[in-house]
């Protein structure tokens, strides 16, 4: 008798561990990526509720479908150059076509039901990069003619703004005779320069999919409509940290073992980034002889985000 109760006891007692256990794995343990970290971080997240008093089966339904609505307003707000967003792209079918197929690609980071509420919650990221990223729904404004065959394109007249400046590639040898200084000087790393970071923590930077590195003449030192496709694809217009050790770090991921670090100097109108003359010369200089930009190995080193808490839209 005593050993029938005591398994009874049991029993309850598993019953109701399971029962905290199951409310604990019904909270999401993923947090939203949005805004700003969504460029530090390479993706999107979103994580959405139905409403409560719901059969399972209704409410991880709403909870899927107001995911879905939030990453495509997500998608949409991203900003993609000057006071251009995704959602003012979207005007042009081929644009159109893109986010939509990418946001149909969306990926699950976790769903769940708390049966005492009776809500569901669902997770849905999307990546910034790849085939099925952000970056090759806009392929048609960046690379109208790297694109597959048969592939939708963009004139260039989607970003409205003046045609590419090439920044001037000068001899080695003559450009060494005009710049009084040496890459070695003021803490420049020791051997070939193979990749850059920015430091702009000190200047109103955002962050958008299409941003150039300038020149204070307009020229453009790094402008990703001039990297190769796959290139524009990884990297963008350069990866974004939020400390030196994380910006070194992504470099060394890509390759780069002593990168230069210089600072921005303006954000201009069309929201490209300008650096001084003095610093576009050493990064020429650089990228003359290794090549590194074209490879996209740039990142911007941003103030860090203030964290704010809140709770699950």
């Amino acid at each position: 008798m005593w050993l029938q109760q005591s398994r009874s006891s049991l029993f309850c007692l598993g019953l109701s561990l399971f029962a905290l256990g199951s409310a604990v794995e019904a909270a999401p343990k993923a947090k939203p990526i949005l805004g700003e970290a969504i460029f530090a971080q390479g993706r999107i997240q979103v994580i959405a509720q139905s409403a409560k008093k719901q059969t399972q089966a209704n409410a991880q339904h709403q909870a899927r479908l107001a995911a879905q609505r939030a990453l495509a307003r997500a998608v949409g707000e991203l900003p993609f150059a000057a006071e251009k967003s995704v959602a003012d792209l979207v005007r042009y079918p081929q644009i159109a076509q893109g986010v939509q197929q990418i946001l149909r690609g969306a990926k699950s980071c976790g769903h769940g039901f708390h049966s005492g509420h009776g809500q569901a919650w669902h997770c849905l990221r999307l990546s910034l990069a790849g085939e099925q990223g952000v970056r090759r729904a806009m392929s048609p404004i960046t690379h109208p003619y790297q694109l597959p065959a048969g592939g939708a394109y963009l004139s260039g007249d989607a970003l409205k703004e003046e045609p590419v400046k090439r920044g001037l590639r000068l001899n080695l040898n003559d450009l060494k005779k005009m710049i009084p200084f040496s890459l070695r000087k003021e803490g420049a790393p020791q051997g070939p320069v193979d990749g850059v970071v920015i430091d702009v923590r000190a200047l109103p930077y955002t962050p958008t999919l299409y941003k150039r590195l300038v020149d204070p003449r307009s020229w453009a030192l790094y402008d990703p409509r001039n990297v190769e496709h796959g290139v524009w694809l990884a990297r963008g217009s350069g990866g974004h940290a939020y400390s030196m050790g994380s910006a070194k770090a992504e470099l060394r991921r890509l390759g780069s073992a002593n990168p230069l670090v210089i600072k921005g100097e303006q954000v201009t109108a069309t929201m490209d980034l300008m650096i001084r003359h003095t610093d576009a010369q050493k990064l020429q200089q650089a990228d003359d002889q290794n090549g590194f930009l074209r490879k996209g190995r740039l990142v911007y080193l941003l103030e860090p985000l203030v964290e704010t808490g809140g709770s699950v839209p």
